[in-house]
């Protein structure tokens, strides 16, 4: 696993996290909402929120195996718990913190287990498949961009 992020030609500063952990099997990436305070810190939090709770969690809770109070994979139950506890700490810091007002973040985090890859993803933050020279995108937006163009309005 490897992992990369630049801020590209456009902006000052790159307002992205990421993370890999070969050993749990799990990638992380978030963006920070550009425009608004603290980007950066945004997505800093998520990333760090969530690959902390996945190390945390994963050893007792193997993703193969059926959570059955939820009916789920633990994968799905880890991925969905973690992603909400950095949302609320993020949240909490946004409106409790004045130079994080308004802040937020994108994230898309992967978990290989059992020969599988499970995809969170919130956003407009993309996961692609790389298969000999072909890249295909696995995810779809959350964004108005993305609800106008499946309506055939763009």
């Amino acid at each position: 696993m490897v992992c990369l992020t630049d801020s590209g030609l456009i902006r000052e500063h790159n307002e992205d996290a990421v993370t890999i952990d070969p050993d749990y099997g799990f990638a992380i990436l978030a963006d920070g909402l550009g425009g608004y305070n603290a980007g950066e810190v945004a997505s800093g939090m998520t990333v760090n929120l969530v690959a902390q709770g996945l190390r945390q969690a994963l050893p007792n809770s193997p993703p193969q195996q059926l959570d059955v109070a939820s009916g789920k994979l633990n994968a799905y139950r880890l991925l969905e718990q973690q992603i909400q506890i950095a949302n609320a700490a993020v949240y909490e810091a946004a409106q409790t913190q004045p130079h994080c007002a308004g802040m937020g973040t994108t994230i898309v985090s992967t978990l290989f287990f059992d020969n599988r890859l499970l995809i969170a993803h919130i956003g407009d933050s993309r996961c692609y498949r790389l298969r000999g020279e072909e890249f295909v995108c696995l995810t779809r937006d959350h964004s108005l961009l993305q609800e106008q163009i499946d309506v055939g309005l763009v």
